[in-house]
């Protein structure tokens, strides 16, 4: 080609076009080499993870949408006996918030497409993956070009695996749906807990599980103001944790958990409330022993004598209190109210919207 012999010869509207043909070649050749380029980026991140490797199999970008597409996420941990993957995610979009941006604030949303986290408890701590070990998750964060201001999940898992040969338990949540908004507060809405989060799963016995509250992640400290709902579980399937800890033998009941928790200012006020109906302890007898037996009867004794007669109801609350590194829990206002369920109202099966933030504030 002779164009640049001939430059100065052109019109200034076929220089303009000529111009403009190209700056597109340019941004087409960038367009097509750019998820290669990110896709390497981010395997090479990856491979550097402490404590753990990833790998990813593919990425696509949307410049329209200012937004980059990843697909087939895998994180492993490095050591120990772990069989699965710690986290499988098949589908990550990441992208440009434009509703912030009327707001003023160029950040970002992050959306999690079926992902898989496996966590596994075991009496060996190389054996163990809790995701604690290491600074991997930085790592990760750093994949990430904005700041996020809202997270959410789609169709989610998370395995609790107890790998104990003794006393094996799975606590499985399938259909997860995780919101989380405002996060960093762009909109500068004058409320004391800006951000929300709603999440709900199912357990694997079908009982639903339901997490709601507002927080605040841009202070010095973290505050929220959160409530837990656990619909009642069936006991047999928590029987061989029961057996293991607890030394009972459970054959039938439920049990439903309801919790509220504020933290502010490094301190925490909540409690954990728990309804078993139903429930009842098998006596083994002698098969497992004097003192196994002797057990099993002051259980079922002390269960029967302390639970509502009305609701064959046994239940309490435990209240906890102090600072967020060190809490502690209420025993004497425990046993009060496991007594007040037994023989003065039961309690009621739903969180009592008794805790608050402002509560909290006035404390300190």
């Amino acid at each position: 080609m002779t164009i640049h012999k001939n430059w100065g010869s052109l019109s200034r509207k076929a220089r303009f076009g000529w111009i403009c043909l190209a700056v597109f070649a340019i941004l087409l050749t960038l367009r097509a080499a750019a998820p290669t380029l990110v896709e390497r980026h981010v395997n090479g991140v990856l491979d550097n993870l402490d404590g753990y490797s990833g790998s990813i199999d593919d990425v696509d970008l949307s410049l329209f949408r200012g937004a980059y597409r990843i697909e087939g996420l895998v994180l492993d941990k490095d050591e120990g006996g772990a069989k699965i993957p710690f986290l499988e995610v098949p589908g990550l979009d990441l992208s440009i918030e434009w509703k912030a941006l009327l707001d003023g604030g160029l950040v970002g949303e992050l959306i999690l497409e079926e992902p898989v986290l496996s966590l596994l408890a075991a009496e060996d701590e190389e054996d163990e993956q809790l995701g604690e070990e290491g600074n991997w998750l930085e790592s990760v964060q750093s994949l990430v070009p904005f700041v996020l201001n809202r997270f959410e999940v789609e169709n989610g898992t998370i395995t609790f695996d107890f790998a104990d040969d003794a006393a094996p338990l799975m606590v499985k949540a399938n259909s997860l749906q995780m919101l989380a908004t405002d996060i960093t507060n762009v909109a500068d809405v004058a409320e004391e807990l800006p951000s929300r989060l709603r999440a709900t799963a199912t357990l694997e016995e079908g009982a639903p599980l339901r997490l709601e509250g507002r927080f605040d992640l841009t202070g010095d400290t973290w505050e929220m103001d959160m409530e837990l709902e656990c619909e009642p579980i069936e006991l047999d399937y928590l029987n061989p944790f029961l057996e293991k800890y607890a030394n009972l033998d459970v054959r039938g009941g439920n049990l439903g958990l309801f919790a509220e928790c504020a933290v502010a200012a490094g301190e925490v006020d909540g409690y954990l409330k728990f309804l078993a109906q139903d429930i009842d302890v098998y006596e083994s007898g002698e098969e497992g022993g004097p003192l196994s037996a002797l057990w099993e009867a002051v259980a079922a004794g002390l269960i029967t004598i302390t639970k509502n007669r009305n609701k064959d109801q046994f239940a309490a609350k435990v209240p906890f209190s102090g600072k967020t590194e060190d809490f502690s829990a209420g025993t004497f206002a425990s046993v009060g109210s496991l007594l007040r369920n037994a023989f003065v109202k039961a309690l009621s099966g739903n969180v009592d919207d008794s805790i608050s933030l402002a509560d909290l504030d006035q404390e300190n």
